[in-house]
């Protein structure tokens, strides 16, 4: 009886990790840019290498034309928010 016990607690944890994992998979990646401490939402795509991919032509292209000002890319998750929580 105790084998049953961990078996099935071993299958209701291997469908909760299954289930976090496809819920990740299927979030969106937003591309931010941040310039003096403002953060501003520049594009969205399905996967995170999209994402990173448009960073790096972002960074390239920015990179070549703006001077003396720091501008930064960053991918991060749609439930992240780098501007912090919003003040109601």
């Amino acid at each position: 009886m105790m084998r049953l016990g961990r078996r099935a607690s071993l299958l209701v944890a291997l469908f909760l990790l299954t289930c976090a994992a496809t819920a990740c998979a299927e979030c969106a990646w937003v591309l931010w840019s941040g310039s003096g401490g403002a953060s501003l939402p520049v594009g969205a795509w399905d996967t995170k290498s999209r994402c990173e991919e448009a960073k790096n032509e972002r960074q390239r292209t920015v990179g070549s034309a703006v001077e003396r000002t720091t501008v930064t890319f960053v991918c991060l998750p749609d439930t992240v928010d780098p501007r912090g929580p919003k003040v109601r």
